[in-house]
């Protein structure tokens, strides 16, 4: 009489399939619902602060604050801060760490990429030179997550603030 030798690996009860799709879907959405929380795959800035000079004086400066609300790091590789009917235009990184004390007098130092912590805020700041009635819009930064994806963040402020005086 011959044997038949069992398998040496036993088969593996899954149970009701339906049970097994939907904890395979309550997975993935666990998945995905880390992933945004972190920011790993899309960043979350957001703007938590503005200031703006409207003085007597020819040159008036804007200034806005961010926040990187995700926990991880994403590092700010470009700058832009929409503009028109500017005689003159300088866009840059607000130097102190609370905002601007006088945006007239603050130097605004020239962009440069850099990264910003999980938590940690920043100033960026615009000074410009109004023509007739000139506009500026929202900035925009461009950033790279930890996963080396890039993004364009759009801070909104409100939309297009005009200022100047109709020529």
């Amino acid at each position: 009489m011959t044997a038949v030798a069992e398998h040496p690996a036993q088969e593996l009860d899954l149970g009701h399939p339906v049970r097994s799709f939907t904890a395979v879907l309550i997975a993935i959405a666990l998945v995905l619902v880390v992933v945004q929380w972190t920011g790993v795959a899309n960043p979350r800035i957001s703007p938590t602060n503005h200031s703006a000079t409207y003085l007597a004086a020819p040159a008036q400066t804007f200034s806005i604050q961010v926040r990187n609300d995700a926990p991880v790091a994403v590092e700010v590789t470009g700058l832009a801060w929409p503009t028109s009917n500017m005689a003159s235009k300088e866009v840059g990184i607000v130097p102190t760490a609370d905002g601007p004390e006088d945006p007239l007098t603050s130097v605004l130092q020239p962009f440069e990429p850099f990264t910003l912590d999980g938590g940690e805020t920043t100033w960026l700041g615009l000074r410009v030179l109004p023509e007739c009635s000139a506009t500026i819009g929202e900035p925009t930064i461009e950033v790279r997550t930890r996963s080396g994806l890039h993004h364009e963040v759009v801070i909104a402020q409100g939309g297009g603030t005009e200022i100047g005086e109709a020529c």
